[in-house]
């Protein structure tokens, strides 16, 4: 059983002290999502960030487990963003040896080797330096796939995983919202699963009773990491689950149902084949009828595991079509990869339910010897590419973003300019800008010390030490060229990158707002 994960560790870990000691080597500041998620971790790291990720709606995702997350490599690698770099990959490496460690454990040899081929696979489509990727979308992909066999695991009988899938789950949820539906709809069916009499319609034998212990931890582990966003919501000015409640019963234009269909079935399992608009709406169908078979065969050779797994995954698909025909505005393909996570978990319960059967109807007693060395060898074969690409990746001459330049010069002509003048001025920022050099500038000013404030602006919303206060001495805007301002008295014009200007405006100066 721990063939399959030899053969795949080389081509998961790929080359990380290569692209981590790149990015080690740059301190330049990030610009763009990764600044934000950058800020946040400083945040973080003084135990005062409450929030998710940003939304692009206006909201934030619902919590900061990401954040806190990332702060231990992130500080040892001396506040630079390969150390959030390196957490990405820890949390996909974690999330891949505990996914199919469950699923060896639990379904047997040939579920595993089911579900890291199709795991290379997506890693292979991707590219494997997808796995160091620090995009929030991209991060709760292996959390979700944990948090969905842990959860049939749970419905099959082994309250030990309870924890784990309480755990996963949150990250996922927390780190990235299109996770939600279909996370609670796994969840309420392991639920729903743990019923005496839906246990015995759905073929799985009496479970044990839910021993005290795990339930405990279970509970710690929801509590810690769901009183950061409780206690946001709570604050006079918070009040972000809320927001996040009201976008999502607000009835939009949602999308048709044969939009929805192939959206979904693309996502999970369409990359395997290439599929899009009819072709992946029939992939779709093929998983419920591969989910449908997996149950079937489960029952038949009496596999729990393989049968609350297929129950599970259903749920989880009827969520993802139910979020894209709910997504607000275009379907874009990042916001559905954790999808593919679905695909994982219907080859293992496939490879689960059928393989006893196989096993029992073979003449020969090589036969399913030789099904298991097949899969292991495409395998190793996949594995093998996704070495070669992380390879080929590592050797690519670095070069740094000329976004990332402007706002290293941009930070330190506004921190030069500040030296002994403004303490702490209040950054106002322009409503036709930039946005992503201008979060590249306000990384690069607080790694240099520079102390600010900063006025919410688009969905970003900055608090804990970048919290205004009443008390600051000028207004630091960011903005379009304006001459208007720049003529007015005691105003200052501290430096100009890529038609991203600041000017300093002293307290009690006519400068109009930005």
């Amino acid at each position: 059983m721990l063939v399959p994960l030899l053969v795949l560790a080389p081509a998961l870990l790929l080359l990380g002290s290569a692209i981590a000691g790149r990015g080690l080597e740059s301190d330049l500041p990030a610009t763009g999502d990764y600044a934000a998620l950058e800020l946040y971790t400083r945040l973080a790291a003084q135990g005062r960030q409450l929030l998710g990720p940003y939304s692009r709606f206006g909201f934030h995702h619902p919590g900061p487990a990401y954040f806190y997350a990332s702060v231990p490599l992130y500080v040892l690698s001396g506040d630079r963003f390969a150390g959030i770099l390196l957490t990405a990959a820890l949390v996909n490496a974690a999330g891949i040896v505990l996914l199919l460690w469950r699923v060896g454990r639990e379904g047997g040899a040939a579920a595993l080797v089911a579900a890291a081929l199709v795991v290379a696979l997506f890693v292979s489509w991707r590219g494997p330096s997808w796995l160091f990727s620090a995009w929030n979308p991209n991060v709760a992909v292996m959390p979700f796939g944990l948090a969905l066999v842990s959860l049939a695991a749970v419905a099959a009988g082994r309250d030990g995983a309870l924890p784990v899938a309480a755990l996963a789950g949150s990250f996922a949820v927390q780190t990235h919202l299109g996770c939600l539906p279909a996370t609670v709809a796994a969840g309420l069916a392991a639920l729903v699963l743990l019923v005496p009499r839906a246990r015995s319609a759905a073929g799985l034998p009496p479970r044990p009773a839910l021993r005290r212990g795990w339930l405990i931890l279970t509970a710690l582990v929801l509590a810690v990491l769901w009183a950061p966003p409780l206690v946001e919501q709570l604050r006079p000015d918070g009040g972000n689950l809320g927001h996040i409640v009201s976008f999502v019963a607000r009835r939009g234009e949602g999308h048709p149902a044969g939009e929805a269909l192939a959206t979904a079935g693309a996502a999970i399992a369409g990359w395997l084949f290439r599929a899009r608009d009819s072709s992946a709406r029939a992939v779709l169908v093929l998983v419920v009828v591969a989910l449908a078979s997996a149950h079937g065969a489960a029952r038949h050779a009496r596999q729990p595991f393989a049968a609350a797994l297929s129950l599970v995954t259903f749920a989880g698909v009827a969520a993802a079509v139910l979020s894209a025909a709910r997504a607000t505005g275009p379907l874009l393909p990042y916001l559905f990869r954790w999808m593919a996570m679905l695909a994982v978990a219907t080859a293992a319960a496939l490879a689960a339910g059928v393989a006893p059967l196989v096993a029992a109807r073979a003449r020969a007693p090589r036969r399913p010897r030789l099904l298991a060395t097949i899969g292991v060898v495409t395998l190793a074969l996949v594995s093998g590419r996704n070495l070669a690409l992380a390879r080929a990746t590592s050797e690519a001459p670095p070069a740094a973003p000329e976004d990332s330049e402007a706002a290293a010069r941009l930070s330190d002509a506004i921190a030069s300019a500040l030296a002994g003048t403004s303490p702490r001025p209040l950054v106002e920022v322009g409503p036709h800008v930039d946005r992503d050099l201008v979060l590249g500038v306000l990384l690069g000013l607080d790694k240099k010390g520079r102390p600010f404030a900063v006025q919410p602006f688009g969905p970003f919303r900055l608090g804990g030490r970048w919290r205004p206060d009443g008390a600051e001495d000028a207004r630091l805007v960011l903005g379009e060229e304006d001459a208007a301002l720049a003529a007015t008295p005691g105003v200052r014009l501290l430096g100009r990158e890529a038609g991203l200007f600041a000017y300093l405006v002293p307290r009690g100066a006519a400068g109009r707002r930005p």
